[in-house]
Parts: structure tokens; sequence; C-alpha cells
């Protein structure tokens, strides 16, 4: 395949709501805009194949599509930490 130039951005959106002080800070992503431009002179049939499998493999894209479990450890001076039990609402 021949391939010119290629250029990816990736842009994120993302909100935020809330107070760190009140401990009602909040936020999330709210979506992605990737762009991909390709200079190629190559059968466009070949490039489409090639965009799909790069869309296909890519981690960041998968993840964010299929959302996955989040295992999270606390650590507080080499001991195991449950920041819940420790609240103070």
């Amino acid at each position: 395949m021949n391939i010119k130039t290629a250029k990816a951005k990736a842009r994120g959106h993302f909100h935020i709501e809330g107070s760190v002080l009140k401990g009602t800070l909040n936020s999330a992503c709210t979506g992605f805009d990737v762009e991909l431009a390709v200079e190629s002179d190559d059968d466009p049939a070949k490039l489409a194949k090639m965009i799909e499998v790069a869309h296909n493999s890519c981690y960041a894209e998968s993840t964010l599509e299929n959302p996955v479990a989040i295992n999270r450890t606390h650590i507080l001076n080499g001991a195991p930490f449950d920041p819940g039990e420790h609240n103070q609402d």
C-alpha cells in the first residue's frame, strides 16, 4: 500500500460540575471525534479496508465504545485502604 501521508486527530469532549470543597465534583466524557486524513493514489477499496482494520484494532476506540470494568485498589501507608469506610458524610 502506498500512503504518502497520514494524519490522525482525536478530540475529546468533557463535562465537569460540582465542587471539590463540597465533595460534589463529577466529571464525564461526553464523546470523541476522530479524524484520519490520508493521501494516497492506491485503490480506495484497499484504503477503506486499511481504515476499517485501524479502527477495529484501536484499543482506545474499543474501550470507549465498549466500556470495561475498572478494578480499584487503594493502599495507604502500605496497607489496604477503603475510602468508603472513612467518609465524613
